[in-house]
């Protein structure tokens, strides 16, 4: 048996010692994003709102998208013919 991947022989190991580095790095990735998403679930569970709002876990990522957005929208009124595009649009 070969690996799919990088041809290594699989008849001694059921792994491919050369794709576990690629492993390793996708599993940091993984763990890099479970722990934003438990920062993420811990900032909302700990946010004192108003009695009368509840929020979900989804609120820190649209926040961040709000604010990528809006940063984009700053550097648009910041070309000279406000639409993104330096020197006309069409």
């Amino acid at each position: 048996m070969r690996c799919s991947k990088c041809d290594s022989d699989l008849s001694v190991r059921w792994y491919c010692s050369s794709c576990v580095a690629g492993w390793e790095l996708k599993i940091a990735e993984l763990e890099a994003q479970l722990a934003e998403f438990r920062d993420d679930y811990e900032q909302v569970v700990n946010e004192q709102c108003a009695s009368d709002e509840l929020h979900c876990t989804c609120v820190p990522a649209l926040r961040k998208r709000i604010a990528e957005l809006e940063t984009f929208l700053a550097n648009i009124k910041m070309t000279p013919d406000g639409n993104g595009a330096i020197g006309g649009g069409g």
